[in-house]
């Protein structure tokens, strides 16, 4: 039990044992070694130690509030990278020598740096396309999982946490079902992975894949009749985005128009146990693995639902929730032919010479789906570009797969999603997830935001956006 209980505690508990505030030994490393530097994938400095006027240490952030969710705060307590990297940022593996020249100069080491996956060009895209709205993006290489791009929003600078602690801290605020508070800005959650959302139509590819799976043969004979923009079964109503009528629908057209009638009506032919066990296959009600912490997805529905709360469910409405960083790992799974690879965001540690002590490698997370479902799926969502509600970005050159969603919420507008990926040379380069919050349609507020991101993206290759 002892040795079992070491290995654990080596193996499991090290990590935040040893990032710990209340750890001493940090402190004895931190008089020792000057924190070291925080990199983007492109050299760029996310986060360095300086000197103040007075001669003292202070931790800079260049970009300001761009990588505050991400990169983190080293005052008032730690997060972001400048928490889990803390041990790697207060060590240094300077020569030996080196080290006996700054004992004697009375100098303190330089720090091992830290190297991450973050793209500041995309970063900065999605901050500008997100504009003043609150909401998130997650940008990542699906063949890889790294990590190119987190915002949330609202945001704060973290060279001024200090002045602005009080007020962050009292502007926290969750939900008592533990959703976004929409009416606190909490400007120090990460929506991109504490963020918990109802979906909306983004949930149509959890329903359309369970509905394949329960009928493999005939899912596309599925046809469904929206002459009235309104689904009616024995008094449970689902309408269509502002009544809309889609007219006859095969299940690619719904899925390309998100039609919430044929969506409610292929949930009365799927069980709870096939969308129950779908949920779970795609790695809902799960602690979702990697270095990124991320909050738990909830499917709630049980045998005891009452019909009206399993038809929302069906449309992405009920008592799901997803973070936004689970929809770009959905949307990563069917981009990389079923398979997820594992997020992190942390490329490599290297010493003050330059030489790579750490490195970090892709991982597969696991297998969501096969790759026969995966194609289907992003032939659908190919059609939601090509002639669905997010046609915008069909005037891009490069390849675009998406489904769009509109969130209904207690607020006066709804949220709006996008969760896609793009392609070129039959390659999906990228995937993102976007979440713009209290603004309206899917296809009007987030899908902008993705194709600002896609822009940036490949604008070393051919691209128009007439």
């Amino acid at each position: 039990m002892l040795v079992g209980y070491l290995v654990y505690f080596l193996v499991v508990e090290s990590e935040n044992i040893i990032n710990n505030p209340y750890n001493t030994r940090i402190d004895l490393l931190a008089k020792k070694v000057s924190r070291g530097t925080i990199y983007g994938r492109n050299g760029e400095v996310l986060a360095e130690t300086m000197l103040d006027e007075e001669e003292k240490e202070i931790r800079y952030y260049p970009f300001g509030s761009l990588f505050v969710h991400t990169v983190g705060y080293n005052t008032h307590g730690k997060s972001g990278i400048e928490y889990s990297m803390n041990y790697e940022l207060l060590t240094s593996k300077t020569n030996f020598f080196k080290k006996l020249v700054n004992d004697f100069k009375g100098k303190k080491d330089e720090g091992n740096s830290v190297h991450t996956t973050l793209d500041a060009r995309l970063q900065k895209a999605a901050y500008d396309a997100l504009g003043d709205y609150k909401g998130a993006v997650v940008v990542l290489e699906p063949s890889t999982g790294k990590i190119l791009a987190m915002v949330s929003k609202p945001d704060f600078d973290p060279n001024n946490i200090a002045e602005l602690w009080q007020t962050l801290v009292n502007q926290e605020g969750t939900a008592e079902d533990g959703t976004v508070d929409e009416t606190s800005d909490a400007a120090m959650l990460n929506r991109a992975t504490q963020g918990l959302y109802e979906p909306g139509s983004v949930f149509k590819i959890v329903t359309t894949l369970a509905y394949i799976r329960a009928y493999p043969d005939t899912w596309r004979e599925f046809v469904y009749d929206c002459s009235k923009g309104l689904f009616n079964d024995g008094g449970v109503k689902i309408s269509c985005y502002h009544g809309k009528s889609h007219g006859e629908n095969s299940l690619d057209r719904a899925f390309a128009l998100s039609c919430n009638g044929a969506f409610a009506a292929i949930g009365n032919e799927i069980t709870l146990e096939r969308i129950a066990d779908t949920c779970n296959s795609l790695g809902m009600n799960a602690l979702l693995g990697g270095s990124v912490p991320s909050l738990v997805n909830r499917f709630t529905l049980a045998e005891d639902s009452p019909k009206w709360e399993y038809l929302q469910t069906m449309i992405g409405q009920g008592g799901t929730a997803i973070t936004p960083f689970y929809g770009v790992m959905l949307a990563s799974c069917i981009a990389n032919g079923g398979t997820v690879m594992t997020p992190y965001m942390i490329d490599y540690v290297a010493a003050p010479d330059g030489d790579i002590i750490t490195e970090y490698a892709p991982q597969i997370y696991g297998s969501w789906m096969t790759e026969a479902e995966a194609g289907i799926l992003g032939e659908l969502m190919r059609g939601c570009v090509t002639g669905g509600t997010a046609y915008s970005l069909n005037s891009l050159e490069v390849e675009c797969y998406g489904k769009t969603g509109t969130a209904e919420t207690q607020a006066e507008k709804p949220n709006a999603w996008f969760v896609g990926y793009a392609t070129t040379d039959g390659k999906a380069d990228i995937a993102i997830s976007v979440i713009v919050e209290e603004s309206g349609a899917g296809s009007e507020f987030a899908v902008p935001v993705a194709k600002a991101v896609f822009m940036e993206y490949y604008k070393e290759y051919r691209i128009s956006a007439n």
